[in-house]
């Protein structure tokens, strides 16, 4: 049901959350859900009530977090928010916000918005490419822009950003590591450390829970 362009992915998903199967939850894989299964566990209702809390033991700043698949069910049985490790988020006077757009199986990438946040200024900028010849151009307004704000945090959300950055940078010539040295993953402050009655850690599935709307059910860019 992870796949966005299976015919079937509508179907699919409808059926997982009828049955309140292990399958709707995100990163699922064959091999824990044949685990769960030994154990008589097929529902994420049934998952939930395997969570229990246990003492935190002092981590080191670089050690990695485990994802709770029975955290996750039990945010979702309870429809709550659980904050399992506090995220460090530091503060910043001017914070960068990026997205980048593309067709990955075209290798194009037509859009680069880019949110500039100082105190209660809120800017927001777009820089579109009409047609592959453009795309060089839509990372050189992004360069100059970041340049602007030069000790600005460069947040986004997920792996995408930093590959179509890395692919740019090859297929153009572009100097983008300054750009790369400031990017972070929002997703990193909440992976295994928030878990939201969710079925994902998608941003769109997140940003329903917050009150996020979109024009469009489907909505995918």
């Amino acid at each position: 049901p992870s796949c966005p362009v299976c015919p079937f992915r509508s179907q699919v998903l409808s059926k997982a959350e009828r049955e309140d199967n292990l399958t709707f939850l995100d990163r699922m894989t064959p091999k824990v859900l044949r685990k769960y299964q030994k154990k008589g566990i097929f529902t994420i209702n049934q998952l939930s009530y395997l969570f229990r809390p246990r003492r935190t033991r002092r981590r080191g700043a670089h050690a990695s977090t485990a994802f709770s698949f029975e955290l996750q069910s039990l945010a979702l049985r309870t429809k709550k928010i659980y904050l399992h490790h506090t995220p460090s988020v530091p503060s910043h006077d001017v914070e960068l916000f990026l997205d980048i757009e593309g067709l990955p199986d075209r290798d194009f990438q037509y859009l680069i918005g880019v949110v500039v946040c100082s105190g209660t200024s809120v800017r927001c900028h777009s820089f579109w490419a009409d047609s592959p010849g453009d795309e060089a151009g839509v990372f050189q307004s992004l360069l100059t822009l970041s340049a602007d704000y030069p000790m600005a945090p460069i947040y986004h959300y997920g792996s995408y950003e930093p590959k179509a950055l890395d692919r740019a940078e090859k297929k153009h010539g572009l100097e983008l590591t300054r750009v790369r040295e400031r990017l972070v993953n929002a997703n990193s402050l909440i992976y295994g450390k928030v878990y939201f009655p969710s079925h994902s850690n998608s941003l769109k599935a997140l940003g329903a829970i917050v009150g996020a709307t979109w024009s469009t059910a489907d909505a995918t860019g």
